[in-house]
């Protein structure tokens, strides 16, 4: 698989909760085929049950509208449904460098 998102050399490689490993860019390329979504982050968050929860940061493309349950099931039909995030957070941007990179 090759990665098309923003986060294709990223420092944390693997999101490892209850157990089942996750990696992001996978989960993070799904994302990129949803026609609202600008950007997208997907990293793991401390939980003190499960280790690490899912969490993602979306950019919607301007106008775009989207719901936290409609992406969670649209990452849930394309994929393994554990790797869907937990906890979906809209934001207004994510950092990015230079080239593209957050």
């Amino acid at each position: 698989m090759i990665a098309c998102g923003p986060l294709s050399n990223r420092k944390q490689d693997l999101i490892i909760t209850g157990g089942a490993n996750i990696y992001p860019v996978e989960v993070e390329e799904v994302f990129y085929t949803h026609p609202a979504i600008a950007l997208a982050a997907f990293i793991g968050i401390p939980d003190s049950i499960k280790g690490e929860l899912a969490a993602a940061y979306i950019v919607l493309k301007e106008g775009a509208v989207a719901t936290e349950k409609e992406l969670i099931d649209f990452v849930r039909s394309r994929i393994a449904k554990y790797k869907a995030p937990r906890i979906v957070e809209f934001v207004n941007s994510l950092p990015q460098g230079p080239t593209g990179k957050m």
